[in-house]
């Protein structure tokens, strides 16, 4: 029996605890790929994790962004000069406003950063 992603999408809906998805149903999806996400603080790799982004100017493209980055420590940020966060394809770069916040055991940066346009924009 050939399978549409339809019949197939309300299989599992049908029996959300045993889930087996089919090629078609994860490409029509498209859950296979998640967001690639890094933070370099002066050319250090950090695993970083968006929380929450806000644009303040589309002309220039500066954003305002908190991200969670596990094991970040203050001297981490505060001897640092350049940051570049790195969302898929996308690049922020910058170092004007840069601001460590601990809640817990979470470690959070809030910086403010331009994006990089490529060539090919």
């Amino acid at each position: 029996m050939d399978m549409t992603p339809q019949s197939e999408l309300d299989r599992i809906l049908q029996n959300p605890d045993h889930v087996i998805l089919s090629d078609e149903l994860s490409d029509s999806l498209d859950i296979l790929t998640p967001d690639a996400q890094m933070l370099e603080i002066d050319g250090r790799a950090f695993v970083a994790t968006l929380v929450n982004a806000k644009c303040h100017d589309t002309v220039t493209g500066n954003w305002k962004i908190q991200v969670s980055v596990p094991g970040l420590s203050f001297d981490d940020v505060a001897t640092a000069r350049e940051f570049l966060f790195c969302y898929n394809d996308l690049q922020l770069s910058g170092s004007e406003l840069v601001e460590f916040k601990l809640e817990g055991v979470e470690r959070f940066l809030i910086l403010s950063l331009k994006r990089i346009f490529n060539k090919d924009e």
